[in-house]
This record gives C-alpha cells, sequence and structure tokens, in this order.
C-alpha cells in the first residue's frame, strides 16, 4: 500500500508540472521520465534476483586538505566521491525518446547505498551533500557527492618536522553485507588532479584497496575500501622559526664560559636562554598529542639542551665560587689542585703565565702610598718618618736611636705582613687560574656536546631511525675503533696430530666449538682467541701453558731436550 502510495504521489506531481508549464516541458523527457519511475521502487536493489549482489564502484577525488590537527590526531579535507553502479530498471532505447541518453534524478528518488566513513569524527557522520544522481541510458548510474570528509589519523610525531604521516579512509555499506552489495574500487581509483596544494604538507603516496573483512557479530563478509594516502610535512617553516633560532640561542651559552670567570653575568645569560628553551619546548608540547607512547625527536632535543643548560648553570656556579676563594676561607686538596693546575690545562691548552713580583723601584712612592692605607702599621710608620723629619729642634743620639728602633721594628712588621699577603695573593690567583682551567674545560665539553647532539639528531630525523638505535651504533663504532685490529699471538702454529701427544690444543678448540656452532669457520675461532688473549690474560696464560705443553711433549718425541 506505501509502494503504490508513494508511486502515484510522484506520477501526480509529474502531471502536474506537465500541464502547468507545458511550454517549458519536454514531452519526451516527461514520458521517459514517468515510464522510468512508474513501477520504480527505490527501496529494492537494483538486481534481477535476490541472491545476487550489487556491484558498487567506490572512486575519490581529492580536492583540498583543509587542516591537520596533531594533537586530536584528526583530518579535515575537501573530496568528492565518484560512485557507481548498474540498475537496469533504469535503462531505455534513447532512439524513442528524442535521443536523450541521459537523466538527473534526485537521490531521494532512486536506490542508492548507503555508503559512510567509518573512521568519521564529524558531528554530522554523513557530511555529503544530497546532489542529483546522473542515470545514463544503459543503466550505468553516477553518483559524485561531495563531501568535507574529518576523520581520525593516528599521528607519528617522533620525526617531527620531518615527519611523515600515514592515513586512511574506510568507506562501507552501513547495513548491507558482501552478499547483497559489493564494493570495488573505481578504474579511476583516487584522483589528485585537482588537488590544491597545502601550504604545510604534500601528498606524496597515495593507494586505493577493497577489503574484505568479517565481525564477531556476522558469518558474512562485508566488503569496504580504503583509500591510503601519505602526507609530508614541509620542513621550511619549521626550520626557520624553530630549529635554527634553537641552535643559535644554545650556542649562545658558549659565549657564557669565554666570559672572564668572575663576571656574574653568565649565569643570568644562560638562565635566559634556558627560558628560551623552555619556551620552544612548550611550543613542541602544544602540537604534540597527549600520549606517552612516543616522544618527538625535537622534544628530546630540546629537554637534552635544557639539562646542558642546567649543568652550563652548575659549571657556572663552580667556577664563580672558585675564582672568589680564599686561603683563609678555603683548601683544596693535593688531588684537585694536581688535576686543575696540571691535567686539565694540558688537556685544554692553557699555559699559565709566570708569576710577576711588584717591583718596588718601578714606583716607590705609589706603591708606598697604597700599601700604607692598607696597613695600620705603616701608618704609624709615617707619623714616625714626618716626626722625625719636621722635628725643629736638634735631636740628641738617643732619640734617634729610638727613633731607628722603631723604624726598624715596623719595617720588620711590614716584611712580615708583605709575606704574608704575598703568599696569599699566590693563592688566590692558582684559585683564579683553576677558574679559568675549569671555564676553558666547560667550553670545549660544551662545544662537543652541542656538536655531537645537533648531528646526531638531524642524521637520526632525517634518516627516519630510532635515536637510542643510532647511538648505540655510534657507540658500537667507536669502541671498535679502540680495539687493537690485531693481537700478535707469537709463532704460526701447526695444527697436525702428533702421534704420542695427540691434537694441538687450537684444533681441540676448534673441534669443540664447531661440535656446538658448525658455522664458525677458522678465522672467527682465531679472532676469538685473540680477544681472549686481549680481555682476559688468564684464561690466555693457561691456554698457553697448554700449548706449551703440547710442544715440549713433541720435543721429547722427537729426542729433544726442553729449552
Amino acid at each position: 500500500m506505501a509502494k503504490n502510495t508513494s508511486n502515484n504521489i510522484i506520477l501526480i506531481s509529474y502531471l502536474i508540472l506537465f500541464f502547468l508549464v507545458p511550454v517549458y516541458t519536454s514531452k519526451a523527457e516527461y514520458m521517459l521520465y514517468s515510464s522510468l519511475l512508474k513501477d520504480y521502487n527505490h527501496f529494492t536493489r537494483p538486481v534481477e534476483k535476490g541472491n545476487l549482489s550489487v556491484v558498487v564502484n567506490v572512486g575519490l577525488l581529492m580536492h583540498q586538505i583543509i587542516d591537520v590537527d596533531e594533537k586530536n590526531q584528526q583530518i579535515e579535507l575537501h573530496g568528492q566521491l565518484n560512485i557507481t553502479w548498474t540498475d537496469k530498471r533504469l535503462s531505455w532505447d534513447f532512439n524513442q525518446f528524442d535521443g536523450i541518453k541521459k537523466l538527473r534524478f534526485p537521490k531521494n528518488v532512486l536506490w542508492t547505498p548507503d555508503l559512510l566513513l567509518y573512521n568519521s569524527v564529524s558531528e554530522e557522520f554523513d557530511t555529503s551533500f544530497p546532489v542529483n544522481i546522473l542515470v545514463n541510458y544503459d543503466g550505468t548510474i553516477i553518483w559524485k557527492p561531495p563531501a568535507i570528509l574529518k576523520f581520525s589519523c593516528t599521528m607519528n610525531i617522533v620525526f617531527f618536522p620531518f615527519d611523515k604521516q600515514h592515513c586512511t579512509m574506510k568507506f562501507g555499506s552501513w547495513t548491507y553485507d558482501g552478499s547483497k552489495v559489493e564494493l570495488q574500487t573505481h578504474p579511476e581509483m583516487f584522483d589528485t588532479s585537482m588537488l590544491i596544494e597545502n601550504a604545510e604538507w604534500s601528498l606524496i603516496d597515495k593507494n586505493a584497496i577493497q577489503n574484505i573483512q568479517y565481525y564477531k557479530c556476522c558469518p558474512e563478509p562485508y566488503y569496504d575500501v580504503v583509500f591510503k594516502f601519505t602526507l609530508q610535512r614541509k620542513t621550511l617553516y619549521y626550520g626557520i622559526n624553530l630549529i635554527i633560532p634553537c641552535l643559535v640561542v644554545t650556542l649562545m651559552t658558549l659565549i657564557g664560559f669565554i666570559f672572564p670567570s668572575d663576571a656574574g653575568e653568565k649565569t643570568s645569560l644562560q638562565i635566559s636562554i634556558m627560558l628560551s628553551i623552555c619556551i620552544f619546548q612548550n611550543y613542541v608540547a602544544d602540537m604534540s598529542p597527549p600520549s606517552s607512547d612516543s616522544v618527538p625527536f625535537l622534544g628530546v632535543f630540546f629537554i637534552y639542551c635544557l639539562l646542558y643548560l642546567a649543568g652550563s648553570i652548575v659549571a657556572t656556579t663552580i667556577t664563580l665560587a672558585v675564582h672568589n676563594r680564599s686561603p683563609k676561607s678555603h683548601f683544596l686538596s693535593y688531588m684537585m689542585i694536581k688535576i686543575l693546575s696540571k691535567w686539565l690545562p694540558y688537556f685544554c691548552m692553557l699555559k699559565r703565565p709566570p708569576t710577576r713580583l711588584y717591583n718596588i723601584n718601578d714606583d716607590k712612592k705609589k706603591y708606598i702610598k697604597k700599601e700604607i692605607k692598607k696597613n695600620e702599621h705603616l701608618k704609624i710608620l709615617k707619623l714616625i718618618k714626618k716626626c722625625y723629619k719636621d722635628n725643629c729642634y736638634d735631636n740628641d743620639d738617643l732619640v734617634q736611636l729610638l727613633l731607628l728602633e722603631n723604624i726598624l721594628d715596623n719595617i720588620n712588621e711590614y716584611k712580615k705582613v708583605f709575606k704574608e699577603n704575598y703568599e696569599d695573593y699566590i693563592v688566590e690567583k692558582d684559585y683564579e687560574f683553576m677558574a679559568i682551567v675549569i671555564d676553558r674545560t666547560c667550553l670545549l665539553i660544551s662545544s662537543i656536546f652541542i656538536v655531537i647532539s645537533t648531528v646526531t639528531f638531524f642524521i637520526s630525523v632525517i634518516m627516519q631511525q630510532k635515536f637510542i638505535f643510532l647511538m648505540l651504533t655510534l657507540s658500537l663504532i667507536f669502541i671498535t675503533l679502540l680495539i687493537p685490529s690485531h693481537v700478535t699471538t707469537g709463532n704460526v702454529i701447526s695444527f697436525d696430530v702428533h702421534p704420542v701427544c695427540g691434537v694441538h690444543p687450537m684444533q681441540a678448540i676448534i673441534e669443540k666449538l664447531k661440535e656446538e656452532d658448525s658455522d664458525l669457520d677458522h678465522e672467527t675461532i682465531v679472532l676469538l682467541l685473540k680477544k681472549i688473549k686481549v680481555h682476559s690474560p688468564k684464561a690466555w696464560k693457561n691456554y698457553q701453558n697448554t700449548v706449551n705443553a703440547y710442544r715440549n711433549c713433541k720435543l721429547m718425541a722427537s729426542g729433544g731436550t726442553l729449552g
């Protein structure tokens, strides 16, 4: 009953249009619409038998990548679906209808597959626009609805900003299983000929595949079409606005170690640089999804920079503390003095300047005045000298003798004080030199750290390799270079079997190892023995004793004497 009522309403609508606007309506087109929709039911599938499935081809024309939200792991793009199928109920002979080969129908008039984007995150699950459906005279139906597709995509930002994102869009029928609707990829599949270039991302790869999936709820297969594509981030913006400024700011830390060792501005500079790195770190954190599965290498690099800056601040504090030390308040052990005064200066290519005593004869008057201001005894001496010089009456010998004795006592006291001050002066200069050595050592270590960490970071990111794996590889290469390339093992050993002494110890070892691992060759076993000689002297000594016993046995068997 509902079916007949729906068909009658559609037929009455076309009749009204035909009689009201006869001038603007083609009679052939009207008759064609009427004949096609007369007994048409848009609820039934376009198949001759109920056990047959409708073959639906699905393609995608991508127009624009609107937004890539790394934090929420979502992508929004504008595209157009290309859906085709065949409905023989809507075929006609175009020669009988004024050569009309194509007709357009509203979506709700014809049967359409209930295709949906499975991984959609849009508030409106079906975001396609209800455009008309194009029907050809042979029953081929073409439906190209434009859509704003917003879907989830798992983001991997480990290599940010040199990352690539692999995303998928899964389209499938929501209610029809594979026995009713069979989805296939469209011949055009994934078309990007009209794609508008995105400012941040580049589409480098695309593909469309057909999947057959079985769910736990239902035994029937379900067909779906998956569109896969790969986006690569354009790194110029991030390189200019993020990476290069970070490297420049990090290199500014080296300036702190070039400052004089007693400059307090070094700490202020390094704290300011640390705050700048924190700002860069927050910027990367804001773009990253709140996940514990992975951390961007750039964020790890910033963390290393923060740790390096924290160490620089500690080193600067130690430098200032050493520079401002005095022998009256601090005392360094002999080992520390040896390390900071001899060993580290040698590695840092520093040479201590020779100690120069103050030459009083150069500027006698200026030096005496300077020392008088610093010493109370010399002030008394000055008063005595003035009294002696300005005395207006003749002094007898006793007065002169007393004055000379006072002068001599004060001179001796001055010599004692000067000696103590000079010793303190030498120790203070030692501390200042040690502070310079610490600064130079930190400068070299910082330079090496910055170069190695930066080069390692960029190599690992550009090569898309794991940071830890690369570091381990470099470490193994470095350790391999440190191991001697070959170790001399003495005379060449012959592996013949002696009738009295038996098998040579080397041959016995080879046979024993080959029993456990048949892939070991002779050269590998020799290398193993060489490593035993280097890393386990005790085991090598036992082996040598066995070899010597074997040689002595051969020597005695041949009638010789032991050497």
